[in-house]
């Protein structure tokens, strides 16, 4: 994967202004891999007010750190001065930084191997970690000790998780035993960095990965009450065909089938998900619980009360849950035939109603909601003069 041109430019403008500057960390791992890196990250020996100097525009990101924004052509990239991190005594970020360091000093203090990486403007890899073979091989692997890094961030643990699943990569057995001892120090985390990691885990659709996860304890805090002393387990199945929102949907349905939380909405709170997504979630799993049946009608009711996206989530979770398709694929037939299944799909409206029968306040939405029902049964029904003879019968 050829480095973009943009970049190159930034590269060579540190280069003849004598500073040393290099690519580093996940997007040098990223085109090794042939793949193109969603940004770039520059490790350099300029300061921040070098960098802020050489550019027209940047903007200080994390001055405090080393970090400048720089914005050329189009693009934005960060560029972090060479540093060395001090102590970490709340598990989140270093206490103090200090900037008379190197290269290597400055990939020393980063998480795994994989992106412990840098390379110049030629595309030559400095590696001094063994980033390359275990990219390569398919491993993840801590730089240095492990149990340093974790308790540096604990956030890192689950980064592991995120990467073995993203890749299909192995955790290297030190690296997965270390992973196991420090769970407990996630429990400094915020719930917002703990929420973010689980979706990526999540959207990476393996139910071996999902389980390390809560196994490991790595979400301890977060459950209600507390974890099992049993194995967690997922439904056998593949998810790679299913979206985010059902793996979601699915992973609390288990959670709190096997006893690990008491109440969907609860955990998800606790994790500092939206409202929208915790009441989508919630509808969904209520629904596949009472059971959907294979009846046209019903999933038509379905979709009415919950929305399209919703009813298809709870048709997925049954399928799954059950081994079968009939119902997502009953979903896909109502979702194509344009038949009425809302409000705003009838062919009255309330407008309709108050001026050709003479209605006014609740009774206009009582009797739309009727007309709906009767149409859902009857799709052939849903014509304006039909409607307004079966809603003035209704009224007599």
């Amino acid at each position: 994967m050829p480095i973009p041109t943009m970049i190159i430019d930034i590269l060579s403008r540190f280069d003849h202004a004598g500073f040393s500057a290099y690519l580093a960390g996940g997007c040098v791992r990223d085109i090794l891999r042939s793949k193109r890196p969603g940004d770039y990250d520059i490790a350099t020996s300029a300061t921040p007010g070098e960098t802020a100097r050489l550019f027209r525009r940047t903007i200080p990101t994390g001055v405090k750190h080393g970090t400048v924004t720089i914005l050329h052509k189009g693009t934005s990239v960060e560029a972090t001065t060479f540093r060395r991190d001090g102590a970490y005594t709340d598990g989140r970020r270093p206490d103090s930084v200090s900037f008379d360091a190197g290269l290597l000093d400055d990939l020393k203090r980063r998480d795994f191997t994989v992106n412990a990486m840098a390379m110049d403007i030629k595309g030559v890899v400095t590696d001094p970690f063994g980033g390359r073979g275990d990219l390569d091989k398919g491993i993840i692997r801590a730089v240095g000790d492990p149990a340093a890094r974790f308790s540096e961030d604990a956030l890192r643990m689950l980064r592991a998780v995120r990467f073995s699943a993203r890749f299909g990569f192995d955790i290297e057995p030190r690296t997965l035993a270390a992973i196991h001892a420090c769970a407990p120090l996630c429990a400094k985390l915020s719930a917002e960095r703990v929420r973010d990691e689980l979706i990526k885990i999540l959207a990476a659709k393996s139910a071996a990965h999902v389980e390390l996860t809560v196994n490991a304890g790595l979400v301890d805090a977060y459950w209600l009450p507390s974890r099992r002393s049993h194995e967690f387990k997922m439904p056998r199945g593949s998810l790679k065909r299913h979206s985010a929102e059902f793996i979601l949907s699915l992973f609390c349905l288990t959670l709190a089938s096997k006893g690990y939380i008491d109440d969907t909405g609860c955990f998800l709170r606790a994790l500092r998900f939206d409202n929208t997504v915790i009441a989508r979630v919630s509808a969904a799993i209520s629904e596949a619980v009472t059971g959907v049946p294979r009846d046209r009608v019903y999933v038509k009711r379905l979709i009415s009360r919950a929305g399209l996206k919703n009813a298809r989530t709870s048709c997925e979770l049954c399928d799954f849950l059950t081994s079968g398709r009939g119902r997502v694929v009953l979903w896909g037939n109502i979702a194509r035939s344009g038949e009425c299944v809302s409000l705003a799909a009838l062919a009255v409206n309330g407008d309709d109603i108050m001026r050709e029968l003479g209605v006014k306040g609740k009774e206009v939405g009582v009797i739309l909601g009727s007309l709906l029902e009767h149409v859902i049964e009857q799709p052939e029904a849903n014509e304006r003069e039909r409607l307004l003879e079966i809603a003035t019968k209704m009224r007599s």
